[in-house]
């Protein structure tokens, strides 16, 4: 049996300026979500049309990491 932490549950999405979103990958593990998460946001920043915010939820769809466009990483905060 796979042990909770072992098992992949975070996703990555992009919210566009059209009010519309997308998950960039979903069900992955830790590390895989984070290394998306700031290649999403290094594409982002260099685009001419930036995405507004971008996301890393867990399995229980809680915000762990966001970014926002104007703003860089907003959560978690910075102490």
């Amino acid at each position: 049996m796979m042990e909770e932490e072992d098992r992949p549950q975070f996703s990555v999405a992009v919210f566009l300026d059209n009010g519309k979103h997308a998950y960039i990958v979903r069900w992955v593990h830790d590390k895989a979500a984070v290394a998306c998460f700031r290649r999403a946001i290094a594409v982002g920043e260099r685009s001419e049309n930036p995405p507004l915010r971008i996301i890393i939820t867990d399995g229980g769809d809680c915000t762990v990491s966001e970014w926002k466009r104007g703003e860089g990483i907003t959560w978690p905060e910075r102490m």
